[in-house]
């Protein structure tokens, strides 16, 4: 075994995280059994520069060896709701040994911190409230689709690790690092990551309206987007295309939807849904499937009047709108399109519709946007007023697989005047738009640390 030390590179302003394997029996580096376990280990200095010493971990209860949060394989083979989070924090004498470990991440002080408030929290979250155990681990292809059932993801000690390494600001590729039929899981010895926007989707379903402040400065990113497959879940199962501000409605987080809509501009009628027929407003209000409530009642009756203060609409009055604004921007009425969103203030033209318009391109589509009708049907003046009167997005993704730019088609129906304006407006095709904003954190490892400073590190690889 070797024993972590970290202390030569953390300071007062920047810590040191790592995530450990330690095999409870005793063998040597490179085994595997029952008894090998994933924890993370925070290293700093506080206010009075005392090394300071932080170890997490997730595990089964019913562990032989419950300091470690481990389980018997037989015992813990199929998913079960119940599961331990270990927060502890150690004497500065403290030894930490392990057989091998990732690299370890140098992260401001306030990530580090962030990411300890968020393992207490789980660790005295009640047992509902937080994910259940499979060794199988998270991104078991059983797992994944029992999680998108009945919104409780389930994790091993790799796989919550991995999870909660993104609030620090650490994300890692984990699509190889889980086989999805054994129970061997894996970390590679790799950079991390930035943390990209689809992490901000999951913070919102959280309701980890820190970790949204810390790795997205207001301003710099737009929040009214819709993705797919950015967070696993019965509500995101049902919607198919989500905003971060649907999700947060949807599980009751008041907190994190006033932060959205009020330090990032989330619109609150922004549609969503696989037919754009929701808005946060049904969202806070809906049970999606087998009637269960999603965010605590009381927390989602809060949200729609918070929302109805600021001038929500259901989906359904939302879509009638824009479905009206793809009708007159296909048909070049410029007057009607400025009385609609002259009686209704409210109305984002960014957004996309079903079933507006008849024709081949629209049925391709399934869904479009006012500015990729006026675009199909080579409506100039439409296309101006949209993108400079009203600040439309040139780069929304239309159709039903968020494929599809305005350029694209400018380009393909040889619209030549309509695709140098939007080329002169920074338009993009699909494969660029479709490149997800990363948020720089400008972590570094110990080792690139050590590198800078003409020192050495080992690093080695984690196995659990």
């Amino acid at each position: 075994m070797k024993i972590l030390d970290n202390s030569n590179f953390t300071s007062k302003d920047n810590w040191v995280i790592t995530l450990i394997r330690y095999g409870a029996s005793g063998r040597a580096s490179g085994s595997h059994g029952k008894d090998e376990h994933a924890m993370i280990v925070i290293e700093g200095k506080n206010e009075r520069g005392e090394v300071v010493k932080t170890l997490v971990d997730f595990g089964a209860p019913s562990s032989k060896f419950p300091s470690y949060g481990n389980c018997d394989l037989t015992a813990n083979a199929f998913p079960c709701t119940t599961s331990k989070v270990s927060f502890r924090s150690l004497p500065a004498e403290k030894e930490i040994k392990y057989f091998s470990k990732s690299d370890s991440w140098v992260v401001p002080k306030a990530n580090a911190e962030n990411l300890i408030k968020k393992a207490e929290g789980d660790s005295r979250a009640t047992q509902f409230s937080r994910p259940g155990f499979s060794i199988f681990g998270r991104y078991n292809f059983l797992n994944s689709l029992h999680s998108s059932i009945i919104d409780m993801p389930y994790h091993n000690c790799v796989t919550w690790s991995i999870e909660t390494l993104k609030h620090a600001g650490i994300v890692l590729d984990a699509r190889d690092n889980a086989n999805l039929w054994t129970t061997t899981t894996s970390i590679q010895k790799r950079s991390a990551l930035g943390v990209s926007l689809v992490d901000l989707f999951h913070f919102a379903a959280k309701g980890d309206a820190d970790s949204i402040r810390m790795h997205f400065k207001p301003g710099s990113i737009n929040v009214n987007i819709l993705l797919e497959g950015a967070y696993l879940g019965s509500v995101a199962s049902y919607l198919g295309h989500y905003s971060p501000l649907m999700l947060a409605a949807s599980y009751g987080r008041e907190d994190t939807v006033k932060v959205l809509v009020e330090e990032y501009g989330a619109d609150i009628n922004f549609l969503g849904g696989r037919f754009r027929d929701n808005t946060a407003l049904d969202c806070a209000k809906k049970d999606h499937w087998f009637g269960e409530s999603k965010g605590k009642k009381a927390e989602r009756s809060s949200i729609q009047s918070y929302l109805l203060e600021k001038g929500a609409l259901t989906g359904s009055s939302q879509r009638r709108l824009i479905q009206d604004l793809c009708k007159a921007a296909y048909h070049g009425r410029l007057d009607e399109i400025k009385r609609i969103l002259t009686q209704h203030p409210g109305v984002l033209v960014t957004q996309t519709v079903s079933d507006a318009l008849m024709g081949w391109s629209f049925s391709y589509l399934g869904v479009y946007s006012p500015l990729m009708c006026a675009v199909i049907g080579n409506r100039m003046d439409v296309v101006r007023y949209l993108v400079e009167e009203c600040q439309d997005n040139v780069n929304l993704l239309n159709g039903r697989g968020l494929d599809h730019t305005a350029l694209e088609y400018a380009v393909h129906d040889k619209h030549d005047q309509i695709r140098d304006f939007l080329r002169e407006n920074n338009g993009l095709s699909p494969e660029k738009a479709k490149s997800l904003q990363q948020a720089s954190d400008n972590i570094m490892t110990v080792t690139e640390l050590a590198d800078v400073a003409g020192a050495t590190s080992q690093t080695s690889v984690l196995t659990s």
